[in-house]
């Protein structure tokens, strides 16, 4: 006999003991449900909580870095690109990549440059480039 089935035979059952048991387990499946209900709304307050706090640590993150980025930005402009007295020489570093185009970086800065970009002024020789030579 399924759980149904001995559901309605107790409802129509005319014992008092019956009813009252049957009364006792529909009393207990309201409280479980109740309480079921309670949980899954507790767990969706927490998600809820989760998911604000790490829109705002994104948030916060993003902002960061922005301002990690207007920094570098700064530093760079403000930077000559050559060595400290007296020499005064280029500051510049380079490396060929594997098809022979040049990338310079700025050893105080860490300004890039690729290729012809870099000013005639802050060039270095080709000796000190590193890379395969063409």
């Amino acid at each position: 006999m399924d759980t149904i089935t001995a559901l309605q035979t107790a409802s129509s059952s005319k014992d008092p003991g019956v009813q009252a048991a049957l009364l006792k387990l529909l009393e207990k499946q309201a409280e479980l449900a109740s309480l079921q209900m309670d949980e899954l709304q507790e767990t969706r307050g927490k998600r809820a909580e989760a998911i604000r706090i790490a829109k705002v640590m994104q948030e916060g993150t993003i902002a960061d870095e922005k301002k990690k980025a207007i920094a570098v930005k700064n530093h760079q402009a403000g930077c000559d690109h050559r060595k400290p007295a007296p020499s005064h020489e280029s500051a510049i570093a380079g490396q060929r990549d594997h098809q022979g185009v040049a990338h310079f970086i700025c050893q105080y800065c860490a300004q890039e440059w690729t290729g012809g970009e870099l000013p005639l002024s802050l060039r270095i020789p080709g000796d000190r480039l590193g890379g395969p030579q063409i």
